[in-house]
Formats: structure tokens, C-alpha cells, sequence
């Protein structure tokens, strides 16, 4: 029969046809249709057998057989479809199913389906590992044996409430290996149910070991600090991004007056301390949370019990991602450490006071033996000359000896000078080399037979800028301890001089271990080969007045160090006791212009003065003395008692002064002032600047004027004419 024929012939069995075969209840399935068919077909082969050999007799039975042969055909075609479609269904569900139990045993958690009495019935590779058995050993095995001993109370409760409400549930509890490890897991249990069987569960197994040890720690290291912060008096609060408080101690809480019940909604009110501290709170926590670094700072507070002082410090703290997640703010109350501090200042500077007083005593008192021998000379030969003219004394011998007591007594100020803040050096042109030559003769004779004094210059100018009787008096100071130090033994006294170039290394310090800054220098050396100096005195060398020597040795070294220092210079001293001391003083080398250093008194020319010239100092036996002074050298001389004064007399009469010697130190209107009030109107007028300070700024102002000149005070007569025949020759 062909696909055709089949499809004509092959007809779907019709209600009709089916109460024929069954009656009026069809058969319930495949099977049984298939035994219905098979028996009908032989009821009416069997009647065909029987039936009489007549064709009419024999057409209705042998219809049947086809119909029933046909229903056959085509129960078999259906069969065949729906074996196909059943063999299609078992791969895919075979497919479905091996899915499945890859999904299962590759899972990342532990998996096991668990019966109704709390045996495993499955466990994929996870569990396997958890519980430390082969799949195999773990069927039928209790769930329980596996589950710690404390905790299989928790895993019955869970069990429990899962058959009863068919929820899903979750523990976490421990489970002991095979081994018998123990860790922790999460159960999680949902409820299922296979066809025609028990109940089950299916369980997932978590490791949660680790967090849950680091949850543990983290709640230990809560509850530590808790413990901590709640015992600890300082105040200790908690911020967060918005700056409320996330903790506050009970410290904190008794500071700004607050109980613990504010704190449950929102932030506290501000009071006291906190409130003080608002203002700059806000900007300090948003900078931390910003940089991730802790702010420090100190704070004062006016409470009630007075004023307090508090260390103040603000640190982040970081989550697990290593982001800052709020700031912890530790304040501690530093008033008695403050307090003690103050007092410990207090007493050192009393006792520096102290100190300073008792350094002073020995010299004072040399001091005053000084200037009581200066002022008898003066007053002695002021009375020789007032009561006994006719004593046969030369009174210009007189004049001079008053003269020489004089000058002692101005050496002595200059040497206290610098001590009184008043050191600045009048910038002039030195030449070193010809000064320490000339100090050094003027010196020797001093000296004891028995030492022998040797020089060692080389053949350079040595120029440097400085005040001239500072530098004379750093040289002065570093021969006679040289000379003092040898004594009355025999010894040598070694002065060099030379060019030294600072590169700026480490290596050139100066005595206090400072680098000495990079530069040319004029290098003065005096060395002595005496008894040197022990620790203690090493120590206290440069100290004011501090001497080893007889009573009255003045100011000794501090006044040399006060006067390099002034001249932007450098000092070294090696010292060895029994072997002798050597200092080294570096003055910087002359690099621009400068004021040409008056020559010595010795060398003035006695030539007379002319033209007017108008004298301004506040002191009036200043004023008067000068006027008859300036007077014997040959000038017209006005007199100005301030500089306001002199302002006006030299508007008044501009054309006819010639000459100006203006004080530095006047009240009201400094010399300084009046100086470059004066050069407003008049460029190129002759000003010379006299004080005995020395004052800081001047030679700032003087330096590159070619019309001003500076001279120490008390001056000289022949040295201020020396200095106003120069001026008057450069305005020729």
C-alpha cells in the first residue's frame, strides 16, 4: 500500500466507530485499544469462517475486516508517532537531567538532598569536600553526625519549621569534618517532594568561616573599643560624612553637658566645649575624609572652672575597601600639662635671669673700675687745670691725658654696643690687611719678652666692607686672649692672613656647627700655642663678659662674635688643653662700592675749612662744643636742634650751606628721615652722618651716594675735616 492509498484509506476512528469497538466506554489506553482492535478483528474473521458461502452472506463480514483491518493500520501509524515523540521527550529529559546534575556537583556551594528522617540521599563534589567523605560513604548517612555537637539543636528547630511551613530557612552553625575540623556554614533548607515518596529538603552549604571570624573580631574590636572609650576620660566621639555623631563617650557627654538619651535622634544639640568647636569641626572632618589624614591641633576653652587647653585629634577610619567610613575625634585635656610648661618657662627664665645676673656680677665690677679711673683721670686734670694753673703741668699735656681717658671711655661703649642691640656697622671700605698691621704694632709692646709674635699675610688687598673700629676691635680682642692665654710662659702667637673660597659644602661650619654660606672670604687666623681651654670653658667662651682672666678683662669674646656676626661673617675655634687655641674669623671679601674708610688721624691733613655749615644735633653742650669746633676749622656754623628744625633752616637759606653733620639718633625725626628729606630738595649737598650706634639701615641708604659720608661719635676734629675737604673737593 502506498503513502497515498495510506493517506485515502487511513481515517481517524469517529466517536461512532469507537462505540462500536468498546461500547460506551473506551478503553483507558494504547494497550488496551490496541488488545480491543485485535480481538474484533478475529470476532469477524471468525464469523466470515462460519458464515454460508453465499456472496451476499459473506460482503458484510468481510467489510468489517477491512474496517477493522484499516482501524488497526492506523492505530499502528499512531503508535509509531507518539514512540517517536516519547524518544524525543526521553533525550531531552535525559539532557535536562545531566544539565542538572552538572549544575549540582560543579555548584560553589555544598549541595544535598536530605529525607524526611534527615538522611542524604544526594551530595554533589562541595559537599563531598565539606564533610571530608566519598559521595558514596555519604548516602544515608544523618545530616546530624556531621553538625556540631552545641548546634544540632538549631539544625532540629530549622528542620522542624520547614516541614511545618514549607518556608525556606537558614541557619549558621558548625560543622565537624571527617576530619574533625570544624568551621562554620550557612544552611540554607527548602522544601521539596518526589513523586509518590516522602518529603524532602534540599540543603546548601556555605563556608563562611572566614567572615564569620572576621565578623567576631570586628565585634571584638567593637566591644575593646567600647570598653576602652567608655573607661577613658578623654573625650572621644565618633563623625560621620555629615559631621553628627555616630559614638560620643561618657566623657565626651559630661563635657558638652549632654545625656545619652539625645543622642537617639540625630545629632546632639551643641553646648560648651563642642559648640566653641563647631566653627571649625565641619571643615577639619570634610578635610579628612578628602586627604585620609589626621588633623592635629591645639584648642583653648574659657569653661567654667577657667581656662582649659586641649590636644585635639581627628583620624580616619577605614571600611574594608580601605575607604575612610567616619573620623574619630580624641580631644584630651592638656591644662595641668600647659600649666606646667608655663611654669617650668617661668623658671627657666628666671634662672636665666639669674644666671645673667651672676655673669655680670665680676665684670660689672671691672666695669665700674674702668670708668672710675677714666673719670678720675678727667676730673683730676679738670681740677689741676681750674685750681692750680701755675703747678708748672703743661696744660696741653693735661689736654691730652683728658683726651686719652676719653677715648678709653669710648672704646669701652663700643665694646657694649653690640650687646644692646645697636651693632649694625657703618659700611666703609677696609683694607684688612693694612689694619691688622697697624693694630698689631700698636699692640706689641704689650707683649711679654718671653712670646714671640709671628705674621703671615699674603700677597693680597684684602678689601671688606665694615665698620672700622668693629673689625679693629675683633682684632684687638683675638690677640690680647691669645696673649692672656700664653701668660707669663713662653709661647708664640701666630697671625695669618688670607683668601678662602666657600663652596657652600657641609664641610665649612661655623663654631655652632651652621654651614658658613658659600662665597670669597678674607680669612683672619690667630693661633697661641698656651694652655687652651677645658670643656666648661669651651662652652662658655663666647658668653657675655665671660673671662678666665683678672677682673675687668671687659667683654672678652662675645663682643668679637657680635661684631662678625653684624658683618655677615663666619667664626671657627679649635681648642685643645695644654696645646693651645686657634680662631678663625671668615669676613666676606669686598664685591661693589662702599664708602672709603677715613684714613687714621695721623694722616689728616691740617687744612682749613670754608663755607657754612649747618650743625643738627638734640644735645645742646653737643651743639655747643661742636659749634666751636667747627668754628677753629674755619666754617660759618648754623645750629639745628631737631631735624624739623634743620628741615626749615635749610629751606630758609638752601644757597648758603655748603655743609651739613647731621646725628643719626634724634626723637621725633630721625637722622635717617631727615637724611632723605633733605636729598628730596638738595641731591648733591655734602651730608655727613655721625652717631655712636651705628644704627641699622644706614648704610643702605649712603652706600652708593657719592655726597654722604658716615663718621662714629664721638668724632675727631681732624678727622671730620679730613672728611669735609673730600666732600668739598667732589662737589669742586
Amino acid at each position: 500500500m502506498t503513502d497515498k492509498d495510506t493517506q485515502a484509506t487511513f481515517l481517524p476512528l469517529s466517536v461512532g466507530s469507537a462505540e462500536t469497538l468498546w461500547g460506551e466506554t473506551p478503553p483507558l489506553g494504547p494497550v488496551d485499544k490496541g488488545r480491543a482492535l485485535r480481538q474484533r478483528l478475529g470476532q469477524i474473521i471468525t464469523r466470515i469462517i462460519a458464515a454460508p458461502s453465499s456472496e451476499e452472506a459473506a460482503v458484510t463480514p468481510l467489510e468489517e475486516a477491512r474496517q477493522a483491518l484499516h482501524e488497526l493500520e492506523v492505530y499502528q501509524v499512531q503508535l509509531e508517532i507518539q514512540n517517536e515523540e516519547l524518544h524525543r521527550r526521553q533525550v531531552q529529559l535525559d539532557a535536562s537531567q545531566a544539565l542538572y546534575f552538572d549544575i549540582y556537583d560543579l555548584a560553589s556551594v555544598g549541595c544535598a538532598t536530605v529525607n524526611e528522617q534527615g538522611r542524604i540521599l544526594e551530595a554533589n563534589f562541595i559537599a563531598t569536600d565539606l564533610l571530608g567523605l566519598p559521595r558514596q560513604a555519604l548516602i544515608n548517612q544523618p545530616i546530624s553526625h556531621f553538625i556540631f555537637k552545641e548546634d544540632r539543636g538549631v539544625y532540629a528547630l530549622l528542620q522542624q519549621q520547614l516541614l511545618a511551613t514549607g518556608e525556606a530557612q537558614t541557619c549558621e552553625l558548625r560543622i565537624v569534618r571527617q576530619d574533625a575540623t570544624v568551621f562554620w556554614v550557612r544552611l540554607d533548607a527548602t522544601a521539596a517532594q518526589k513523586s509518590g515518596r516522602d518529603p524532602i529538603s534540599r540543603v546548601t552549604l556555605t563556608n563562611i568561616t572566614e567572615s564569620k571570624l572576621a565578623k567576631d573580631a570586628l565585634h571584638a574590636s567593637e566591644e575593646k573599643f567600647r570598653s576602652l572609650a567608655e573607661s577613658s576620660q578623654d573625650p572621644i566621639v565618633l563623625y560621620d560624612k555629615q559631621c553628627q555623631h555616630m559614638y560620643i563617650n561618657p566623657a565626651a557627654l559630661d563635657l558638652a553637658g549632654l545625656r545619652e538619651e539625645e543622642l537617639i535622634d540625630g545629632p546632639p544639640r551643641q553646648s560648651g566645649y563642642f559648640n566653641e568647636l563647631r566653627s571649625v569641626l565641619q571643615e577639619k572632618i570634610n578635610q579628612v575624609f578628602m586627604t585620609a589624614a589626621p588633623f592635629r591641633t591645639e584648642r583653648e576653652w574659657n569653661s567654667s572652672e577657667g581656662l582649659k587647653y586641649f590636644d585635639c585629634l581627628l583620624s580616619p577610619v577605614f571600611d574594608a575597601e580601605g575607604r575612610v567610613c567616619s573620623v574619630l575625634g580624641v580631644s584630651r585635656d592638656i591644662t595641668d600639662r600647659k600649666q606646667v610648661e608655663a611654669l617650668t618657662l617661668e623658671m627657666e627664665r628666671k634662672s636665666q635671669q639669674s644666671q645673667k645676673l651672676e655673669s655680670l656680677g665680676a665684670p660689672a665690677g671691672g666695669l665700674a673700675h674702668h670708668f672710675n679711673n677714666i673719670l678720675a683721670i678727667i676730673l683730676g686734670q679738670c681740677d689741676i687745670l681750674s685750681e692750680d694753673l701755675s703747678s708748672g703741668i703743661d696744660p696741653i699735656a693735661q689736654v691730652k691725658q683728658i683726651e686719652k681717658a676719653a677715648l678709653r671711655g669710648v672704646d669701652l661703649c663700643r665694646q657694649l654696643l653690640p650687646h644692646v642691640g645697636r651693632n649694625a656697622p657703618l659700611q666703609t671700605r677696609i683694607n684688612l690687611r693694612l689694619m691688622v698691621e697697624e693694630t698689631v704694632k700698636r699692640l706689641q709692646p704689650t707683649l711679654q719678652t718671653k712670646v714671640r709674635l709671628e705674621l703671615d699675610f699674603d700677597d693680597e688687598a684684602f678689601e671688606i666692607i665694615g665698620d672700622r673700629a668693629q673689625v679693629q676691635q675683633v682684632v684687638k680682642d683675638l690677640y690680647c686672649n691669645a696673649a692672656e692665654a700664653i701668660g707669663e710662659r713662653k709661647g708664640t702667637i701666630s697671625i695669618a692672613l688670607n683668601k678662602n673660597v666657600v663652596q657652600g659644602c657641609q664641610t665649612d661650619k661655623d663654631y655652632l656647627g651652621n654651614a658658613i654660606q658659600a662665597g670669597d672670604y678674607a680669612c683672619l687666623t690667630v693661633s697661641d700655642n698656651g694652655g687652651g681651654m677645658d670643656a666648661e670653658t669651651r662652652q662658655r667662651i663666647f658668653e657675655p663678659f665671660c673671662t678666665t682672666k683678672y677682673t675687668g678683662r671687659a667683654l672678652g669674646l662675645s663682643a668679637a662674635l657680635g661684631i662678625v656676626a653684624s658683618h655677615h661673617g663666619a667664626l671657627q675655634f679649635s681648642t685643645t688643653p695644654g696645646a693651645g687655641t686657634t680662631f678663625k674669623v671668615f669676613f666676606p671679601s669686598f664685591i661693589g662700592p662702599g664708602i672709603v674708610s677715613a684714613a687714621p688721624a695721623a694722616d689728616i691733613s691740617p687744612e682749613k675749612g670754608h663755607g657754612t655749615l649747618l650743625l643738627v644735633d638734640d644735645e645742646a653742650p653737643l651743639r655747643i662744643i661742636g659749634s666751636a669746633l667747627l668754628k677753629a676749622m674755619g666754617f660759618t656754623v648754623m645750629i639745628a636742634a631737631d631735624g624739623e628744625e634743620a628741615i626749615k633752616i635749610h629751606r630758609e637759606n638752601s644757597p648758603k650751606i655748603d655743609l651739613i653733620l647731621l646725628d643719626l639718633l634724634m626723637p621725633e625725626m630721625s637722622g635717617i628721615e631727615t637724611y632723605r628729606l633733605l636729598r628730596q630738595t638738595s641731591p648733591t649737598i655734602p651730608i655727613v652722618i655721625c652717631s655712636e650706634g651705628n644704627a641699622e639701615g644706614l648704610a643702605q641708604d649712603i652706600t652708593d651716594d657719592p655726597f654722604a659720608e658716615a663718621v662714629g661719635k664721638p668724632y675727631k676734629p681732624d678727622q671730620l675735616r679730613s672728611i669735609f675737604m673730600k666732600l668739598i673737593d667732589t662737589m669742586e
